[in-house]
């Protein structure tokens, strides 16, 4: 049964993300399932974090949904037989989380993935011209021979239909609120994970507190200049269990920043520099 804030208190954690209806009536488009995780989840040592998704992980510049092989992930009118989330069966959640775990095979949203996945060669000291796609299919190995495979994880797991910049503070606000208990639970159980990289100021701000009262983040902060402009930078670890997982975070979004590739690069070298774990 559904609890009265509009999540089901049972099941695994991926079903409880896409039948959660905690934001029902606010900005989310409720007919766009939420997005766990993008890509290999279960094999990522790593992760590049982010707000939310974006409306075109749905539809295309245009508004038009995607159908067909353009289709990236599931919408609640992929099954016909439930009218919410609330309603959606666990063999419906195994589609759902299927096309998570494929979509970089598929068609991702390749002008986002693709810069963000450059910039994050670039942090290993890799060639970014070789692509970005592959720190998600592949992994990347860092120039000492550590092997890092991403996923991409968003705080909140549900897309807008306005750009995360253009809600209102109210807005932005309840969504963080109903939907960070996920990525705290997703952070506290996920083998194997060693490094968190967080894109942008707005993700990091909203992850700091949960970061820090749960899991000891004790950031370290860095000015770097980069021409006539400066960027932050935030790193330290955190204690999941018996484990340490290293966090770097910069305040640049690297994709939707008008940041420069020569700019890009230095930002990539001072974060190896405060991380050396990513050499």
């Amino acid at each position: 049964m559904p609890t009265t804030d509009g999540v089901q208190s049972s099941g695994s954690l991926e079903e409880r993300i896409a039948r959660c209806e905690r934001c029902a009536g606010g900005p989310v488009v409720m007919d766009w399932l939420p997005i766990s995780f993008y890509g290999d989840y279960a094999n990522a040592n790593a992760w590049v974090v982010t707000i939310n998704p974006s409306d075109r992980e749905y539809v295309d510049r245009n508004g038009l949904a995607l159908m067909g092989e353009r289709q990236r992930f599931s919408s609640l009118g992929d099954f016909p037989s439930v009218s919410r989330r609330e309603q959606l069966t666990a063999e419906q959640v195994d589609v759902i989380v299927r096309r998570q775990r494929e979509v970089f095979y598929g068609i991702p949203y390749r002008s986002f993935f693709e810069k963000l996945g450059r910039f994050l060669v670039s942090v290993h000291g890799g060639d970014p011209d070789e692509g970005g796609l592959r720190v998600f299919t592949g992994g990347v190995c860092s120039a000492e021979g550590r092997a890092f495979r991403y996923s991409h994880v968003d705080t909140v797991k549900c897309a807008t239909r306005l750009p995360w910049a253009q809600l209102d503070q109210d807005e932005k606000d309840a969504l963080v609120s109903n939907c960070l208990g996920f990525i705290e639970e997703q952070l506290g159980t996920k083998d194997g994970l060693e490094l968190m990289m967080i894109n942008g100021r707005t993700a990091y701000n909203h992850c700091k507190p949960f970061l820090t009262d749960r899991f000891g983040f004790q950031p370290s902060v860095r000015q770097v200049a980069v021409g006539r402009l400066s960027y932050m930078l935030w790193w330290g670890n955190l204690s999941v269990g018996e484990r340490l997982v290293d966090v770097v975070g910069w305040s640049p979004n690297i994709v939707n920043s008008r940041i420069r590739t020569p700019e890009a690069r230095i930002l990539a070298s001072a974060i190896r520099d405060v991380c050396p774990g990513l050499r």
